[in-house]
């Protein structure tokens, strides 16, 4: 891909992330998440996106970012 075609590419998984991530949130089951996710991620507009995204992060644990289910585990911190 072009750096172009690299950064739709990136973009695309982004919204696919926290669309599956915010239907997991409010209960829906991960493969009917994983599911729906894919043709919701190219109808929401960016308004709606936006509130998805921020309330995963306020649901998020001390203020750590959203977990998506197909992410490495966080390594804690060992800041001091």
């Amino acid at each position: 891909l072009t750096g172009d075609g690299e950064k739709l590419a990136a973009a695309a998984r982004q919204r696919h992330r926290i669309v599956e991530a915010f239907l997991q949130a409010i209960g829906v089951p991960d493969d009917h998440a994983r599911r729906d996710a894919e043709g919701i991620e190219h109808h929401v507009g960016d308004v709606t996106l936006d509130c998805m995204a921020q309330f995963l992060n306020q649901a998020a644990p001390d203020d750590s970012p959203p977990q998506h289910p197909a992410d490495p585990p966080s390594e804690p911190s060992t800041d001091q």
